[in-house]
């Protein structure tokens, strides 16, 4: 009969500590893998074998989950926020659970325990991607040669926007933005080359802290 949430922050203040909601990106959970891989390879009987999770939002569209350039291959609980409405979703889910307790900040967490990327620019070929790169440069990311890094470029543009819509609603409460990120110029393992726009949020003032190396 006890709400977790509000007596973590009543403990955090009485030792004059501040109060941050953990939250994760990408963590969107996947479906069971079909029973001829799980029979070889599992962590354990309830992890990986027996047993999976998946939000009910990413089974009811799978299409926001980010897949590769033949469009077959999904990086399950990886959503892309090249969608306006997966940042409004995921804007939408974070304030909520803020709302009604006395949190001081917000921290996200770019971890992800989905199946890594076989190779770095695996993913990130949604019909959003591929519609802003050919509205800005005029090539078709799916049948064309195209810029690499103005793709990698493109895809790090997206968390920044989100980072940019949910302080709106988070200043309006007073609570921080605190991200934890890979170190380095890129998102890294297991997500990809995507850019990591690190120096815009900090000149931007889009976050109050930046905590790196949590990968």
């Amino acid at each position: 009969d006890w709400d977790d949430y509000e007596v973590f922050t009543e403990v955090a203040h009485e030792f004059d500590m501040q109060a941050y909601l953990y939250l994760s990106l990408f963590a969107e959970g996947w479906p069971l893998r079909p029973r001829k891989e799980r029979d070889v390879s599992f962590h354990n009987e309830m992890h990986g074998q027996h047993f999976a999770w998946q939000s009910d939002f990413s089974r009811a569209h799978p299409e926001y989950t980010v897949v590769d350039r033949t469009g077959k291959v999904r990086q399950w609980g990886v959503l892309s926020l090249a969608y306006p409405e997966i940042r409004k979703y995921l804007r939408d889910r974070f304030i909520e659970n803020l709302r009604g307790y006395e949190f001081d900040g917000l921290f996200l967490c770019m971890r992800t325990e989905a199946r890594p990327a076989e190779f770095a620019d695996q993913f990130g070929f949604n019909e959003a991607v591929r519609a802003d790169y050919l509205s800005r440069y005029g090539l078709d990311i799916l049948t064309q040669d195209f810029d690499v890094q103005l793709w990698r470029d493109l895809l790090g543009e997206y968390l920044t926007a989100f980072l940019e819509e949910i302080q709106v609603p988070l200043s309006e409460m007073g609570v921080k933005l605190s991200i934890g990120c890979a170190r380095g110029d890129v998102w890294g393992p297991p997500l990809g080359n995507a850019t990591l726009e690190w120096r815009k949020w900090i000149a931007n003032d889009l976050v109050d802290d930046l905590i790196i190396n949590q990968n």
